[in-house]
């Protein structure tokens, strides 16, 4: 489905149009990814892939340059400490799991080493609900299922843009395998989620802070 509204009523709200309050107002927009109509032969949402977790993240406001687009992998969990940036929030939680994009918003090449985390549950086999953990940085996917005992995922987005292949059984590919899942582990510990991998990611300790 589209939005009709994009651009117009989602970008700028009627009462900030009533009140010719426009000029300092900062916006976000987003969207949710629609369902998987066959692709990769999936139906709805309960996988993974890049159809079912990739969706548009759009901010505007003073100092963003218009029309700049940006290819860094950011989570919606980024969104609130971005705002809480740009509108110069006071105050806000120190322990948060997403971080500002607001050095995107002024360049968008800027660097940025963050990955971005999705999961989802969808019953398979004996599995009732099977739990699906995926990392995504801007060349590999690593998705694994049960911990591993339903499967795992890994794709190369340089090589195969369209996730036709899973080369996540591939010798060369271990070492990049070996380390996602490392991340993986130890981002989602961070933020409250036990996985059953075969990996342990380090606790964390009381002076860490958060991420970002």
């Amino acid at each position: 489905m589209t939005n009709s509204g994009l651009g117009t009523e989602i970008l700028v709200p009627s009462p900030l149009r009533y009140t010719n309050n426009l000029t300092g107002t900062n916006y976000r927009a987003g969207q949710d990814h629609g369902w998987s109509l066959g692709e990769h032969g999936q139906w709805q949402k309960m996988n993974l892939l890049e159809s079912a977790t990739h969706v548009p993240l759009i901010f505007a406001g003073p100092g963003i340059g218009a029309g700049n687009v940006s290819h860094r992998t950011v989570e919606h969990l980024d969104i609130y400490p971005t705002l809480a940036e740009i509108c110069e929030l006071h105050e806000t939680p120190a322990l948060l799991h997403g971080a500002s994009v607001a050095p995107l918003l002024h360049n968008p090449n800027a660097r940025w080493d963050r990955a971005a985390v999705s999961q989802v549950s969808r019953p398979l086999g004996s599995h009732p609900q099977t739990m699906g953990y995926s990392i995504r940085n801007e060349r590999y996917r690593y998705t694994v299922w049960q911990g591993g005992d339903t499967g795992e995922e890994l794709y190369d987005y340089v090589n195969d843009p369209r996730e036709v292949a899973n080369v996540a059984d591939r010798t060369e590919m271990q070492s990049v395998k070996a380390s996602l899942e490392r991340e993986l582990a130890v981002i989602t510990r961070h933020r409250g989620r036990t996985m059953a991998l075969n990996v342990l990611a380090a606790p964390r300790s009381e002076s860490s802070g958060g991420e970002g």
